[in-house]
C-alpha cells in the first residue's frame, strides 16, 4: 500500500510540472525567434544606401535620402522627404523587386492581358 501511495505523489508531481516546462519551451522559441528577426532587421538597416526603396511601417513606400543615427530620411513623394526612425522601415525593396521579375500573386486568376481588365473566372456550373 505505501508502494501506490509513493507512485501516485510521483506522478501527480510530473503532471504539474508537465505544463510547466511547456510553457518554458514556448517562451524559449518565442524568444529565439524574435532575437533572428531582430538580428534581421539590423542586418538590412545597415546594408541600406541612399536611393534604396523601402516599406515604412505606416504603408509608405519611399527612397531613402540618407540614414544614420537610427533615424532616415525618406522621400515618400517628389520634394516630399519625412525623417522615421529606422525601426519604422520594415523591408527594402530586393534585387527581384527592381528587376521587375515576376512576384507571387502576380498572376491573379482572372486576369485578361489584352485589355487590362480583370474579369471573374468562369463558373463551373452550366447556366441551363
Amino acid at each position: 500500500m505505501l508502494l501506490a501511495a509513493e507512485q501516485t505523489g510521483l506522478a501527480s508531481q510530473l503532471t504539474l510540472l508537465l505544463p510547466l516546462v511547456l510553457i518554458a519551451g514556448m517562451l524559449f522559441l518565442m524568444f529565439r525567434s524574435r532575437k533572428k528577426q531582430m538580428a534581421q532587421q539590423a542586418a538590412m538597416i545597415t546594408s541600406m544606401t541612399p536611393g534604396t526603396r523601402v516599406l515604412l511601417g505606416s504603408g509608405f513606400y519611399g527612397t531613402v535620402r540618407s540614414i544614420g543615427g537610427g533615424r532616415a530620411e525618406v522621400e515618400i513623394a517628389p520634394g516630399v522627404v519625412t525623417t522615421v526612425v529606422t525601426h519604422a522601415i520594415l523591408r527594402a525593396e530586393t534585387e527581384a523587386e527592381r528587376s521587375g521579375a515576376q512576384q507571387p500573386g502576380d498572376d491573379i486568376i482572372g486576369r485578361d492581358d489584352r485589355d487590362g481588365r480583370d474579369e471573374p473566372p468562369a463558373s463551373p456550373v452550366d447556366e441551363r
